[in-house]
């Protein structure tokens, strides 16, 4: 079978990192190859617009932060979503954006965060006590100050978004990533169906 390669336009290291980590655990069996493009902050719909456009690949999507995009957005994730479906003149295009930063899916094992950073029994507490007040971790913010990554960095001061994310990353498998990121687990969905 012949390799798929999916261009990804990523906000930056944090998510292009997960992008590729991504492929070769999940989607590379799949054949299907996942290439990150760093925007380097400065998310706008027209920067998003413009990378899409100038990716490598027929086939291509977004992996950006809802809360990352520059604008007094009254839009929904789903609505910004579907804005961009409509911005982009590509065929195969697969708009996408992170609900609450990339960090929320740690939240997915709250066991693995606590072994990479070695948490005593009170920030495994922390860690409890925030995944308890929401749903799901897709969902877990309510501002700018309260971000996942923010979050982690005010219960470990030392919480180092690439090292710290990515051995954390590596750690949580997909599967249970996507079993408790209904959106998430959508994207990767439509990924493999734009595909196959």
């Amino acid at each position: 079978m012949t390799f798929r390669n999916i261009s990804v336009i990523c906000e930056g290291t944090t998510e292009s990192d997960f992008i590729k980590h991504l492929s070769r655990v999940y989607f590379v069996p799949k054949h299907i190859c996942l290439k990150p493009i760093i925007m380097d902050g400065n998310v706008s719909i027209d920067r998003l617009v413009y990378f899409v456009h100038r990716a490598n690949y027929p086939i291509s999507t977004t992996f950006v932060d809802y809360y990352g995009i520059k604008g007094n957005h009254k839009e929904s994730c789903e609505e910004l979503e579907a804005l961009l479906k409509e911005k982009v003149k590509k065929e195969h295009f697969i708009p996408y954006l992170q609900k609450h930063e990339t960090e929320a899916l740690w939240f997915s094992n709250i066991d693995v965060i606590g072994k990479v950073k070695n948490a005593t029994v009170a920030q495994q507490k922390k860690l409890q006590t925030i995944i308890t007040n929401y749903p799901n971790p897709e969902n877990i913010n309510n501002s700018r100050e309260t971000a996942p990554s923010k979050r982690l960095m005010s219960i470990f001061s030392n919480y180092n978004k690439i090292i710290d994310g990515n051995s954390i990353a590596q750690n949580i498998s997909i599967e249970e990533i996507k079993s408790k990121c209904p959106r998430f687990a959508n994207w990767l969905s439509r990924i493999e169906q734009e595909v196959y």
